[in-house]
């Protein structure tokens, strides 16, 4: 199972000794828990839980916060008093979110208010009407295509306010859109 935790081998500790030498945080290959996952999987990991990837591509979102506490392995700022304090050491705190499903739509809903995640994928030609029910950012991972008529290409993103009607349509052969707002589900239920 992709999802179940492993005991990191001793190459992926060489691969990232080898791209950071001495930095104390190679050391952490061997304390936390090591998940590969598989393209279209997600998982949410709490606050305060150390975390990192090793390589692929990802999309992270994070509640709102006022920092990022590294651990080691980075050329940036480094406060381990800060760290020691903040850190949560639980060691639960990983759950894989199971995508919804839903024509071009995937949804990953983790068991917070503060956000989920959409990812619209769009054949030419193809459009999708999509209700946002929050503040909401939008992002063009992949090719052309439209947002109510305005061009949108890779890289491009947007911000919409509470609720507002977006149409969706792809001038490319793939449009890939990811989009993060409330989870309306989790708070509908506090």
């Amino acid at each position: 199972d992709a999802m179940s935790s492993q005991v990191p081998s001793t190459p992926i500790f060489h691969r990232i000794y080898d791209h950071f030498g001495y930095d104390v945080g190679v050391l952490c290959s061997f304390l936390l828990a090591y998940y590969q996952l598989k393209v279209g999987e997600a998982m949410y990991i709490g606050p305060n839980q150390p975390h990192s990837y090793i390589s692929g591509e990802l999309a992270e979102i994070m509640a709102t916060s006022d920092n990022v506490i590294r651990a080691g392995c980075t050329s940036k700022l480094i406060d381990k008093e800060v760290l020691c304090q903040s850190l949560n050491y639980d060691t639960v705190g990983y759950y894989p979110i199971h995508p919804e499903r839903t024509g071009a739509m995937t949804t990953y809903r983790p068991p917070v208010a503060e956000f989920k995640l959409q990812k619209i994928e769009l054949d030419r030609g193809k459009h999708l009407h999509y209700h946002a029910d929050s503040e909401t950012v939008v992002f063009v991972a992949e090719g052309r295509g439209r947002a109510n008529g305005e061009c949108l290409s890779v890289g491009q993103a947007f911000w919409t306010g509470v609720t507002m009607e977006i149409d969706f349509e792809s001038d490319s052969h793939k449009f890939v859109i990811w989009i993060s707002s409330q989870n309306s589900q989790i708070l509908s239920k506090i």
